[in-house]
């Protein structure tokens, strides 16, 4: 690994250590002052990852489930899809019977 990779390592782990975890897109603009590209920064805590010198859960995903993680819904979310579905129903049943 390149000496520049391992420097730029470094200050992703200071950047956790000071704000903890962190997506990489706040990562990345937490370093663009300093000029680095949004590739590079990918790359390098993709390696750093990888290589066991960036903690795993300290780069996070928001916006995508951890796999093995089942959603719970709460009783609203549960009643609000029964209720679509049974109207759907109902819908398709009079528009059959309207034919």
């Amino acid at each position: 690994m390149q000496k520049k990779t391992l420097e730029k390592i470094e200050q992703v782990n200071n950047l956790i250590k000071e704000y903890g975890a962190m997506t990489l897109r706040q990562i990345y603009y937490q370093l663009v002052t300093k000029g680095y590209k949004y590739r590079q920064i990918k790359y390098v805590c993709k390696v750093g990852r990888i290589k066991g010198l960036i903690p795993a859960d300290s780069i996070v995903d928001r916006a995508r489930p951890c796999y093995g993680e089942t959603r719970r819904f709460s009783n609203l979310e549960e009643f609000a899809s029964g209720l679509y579905i049974m109207m759907y129903l109902l819908r398709e049943e009079l528009r059959r019977r309207l034919e």
